[in-house]
Order: structure tokens, then C-alpha cells, then sequence
């Protein structure tokens, strides 16, 4: 929750990067990072920049294609935050079709979740139930970084829209 230092620790990390010249997931990841702090911080411009930058990185690095589907999954949800859902579904598009060649077990959860919220953003609630349950159960066989979030919070979020707030808690 405190977000300016992890502002200033991601931008050091990106800077002690560019002066190791190595380490490239170690950019990637910064940048990654100040993408969903500044979109938490609902700084959209500076989030849009730092996702500009993080999809340029992945595209002059071919190695970071196989990643890319968790990428994706945040600024799919970085959009749903904003009530960008036009955008959000293309870049939902965007991440089935990166599913398939991603080397991430994750990828078939990430494009469950983002399904699920903009089943949500629809309000086609028993949709999105099923969708995140499907989610969450994949999520318990494989471990998603802290970054990516879960299944089961998103899950948590619907039943709060839908004035369940027992079951939230029990998610």
C-alpha cells in the first residue's frame, strides 16, 4: 500500500538496469510494476506510458513473448478499471491469441479472469461466476505472481456487486 516508494524502488531498479546493461526481465518487470502502481494510483497517463514502454520492450525482445499473456492480463485490467471496455475486450482478444504460444501455464487463468471482468462490466453476472470459478479452479494447480492478482478475489468483487457479502468473505 505504499505506493510512492515502490515508485521510487521501481525506478531505481530500471535505472540500476540501463547501467547493467543485463538483466532484462529485471526492466521488464520494473516497468511492469509502475504500469499497475501508477494505474492503482489511477495516474491512466503515466500508466499508459509505462504500458507503451513495457509492450515496446516485449516486441525488440523475443524471449519475453512467451510472458507476454500476464502483460496483457494487466493492462486488459488496467482498461476494465478505467471503463475502457472497448479496449479491454481488444486486448482480451489479444491475449487468446497469445495464449497459444505462451510458454506460461498462468496464460489459460489470466484470460479467464479478464473474460470474467468484462462478463461483469456486462453485467452477466452468472457468466462471470462461472468463468472466475473456472479460473480459480486452474489457479489452485499452478502459482500466479502476486502482480497477476487471483482468481478468487475477482470472484470476491462479484458477489459484492451482487450484494453477497457472505460469500465474499468466504472467497
Amino acid at each position: 500500500g505504499r505506493l510512492e516508494p515502490a515508485i521510487q524502488a521501481g525506478e531505481r531498479a530500471r535505472t540500476i538496469k540501463e547501467q547493467l546493461d543485463s538483466f532484462p526481465f529485471l526492466g521488464l518487470d520494473a516497468v511492469a510494476y509502475l504500469a499497475v502502481i501508477h494505474a492503482a494510483r489511477q495516474n491512466y497517463d503515466a500508466a499508459d506510458r509505462f504500458f507503451d514502454l513495457l509492450f515496446e520492450q516485449i516486441e525488440q525482445v523475443p524471449m519475453f513473448q512467451r510472458s507476454i499473456s500476464s502483460y496483457l492480463y494487466m493492462l486488459g485490467r488496467t482498461r476494465w478499471m478505467q471503463g475502457r471496455l472497448e479496449e479491454a475486450r481488444q486486448v482480451y482478444t489479444r491475449l487468446c491469441e497469445a495464449e497459444a504460444a505462451s510458454a506460461l501455464p498462468q496464460a489459460p487463468v489470466f484470460r479467464l479472469m479478464l473474460r470474467g471482468l468484462l462478463e461483469m462490466a456486462k453485467r452477466r453476472y452468472t457468466e462471470a461466476g462461472r468463468t472466475l470459478r473456472e479460473a480459480a479452479s486452474l489457479e489452485q494447480e499452478i502459482r500466479l505472481p502476486t502482480l497477476a492478482r487471483s482468481a478468487r478475489l475477482l470472484l470476491a468483487r462479484l458477489y459484492l456487486e451482487q450484494n453477497r457479502p457472505q460469500d465474499a468473505l468466504a472467497e
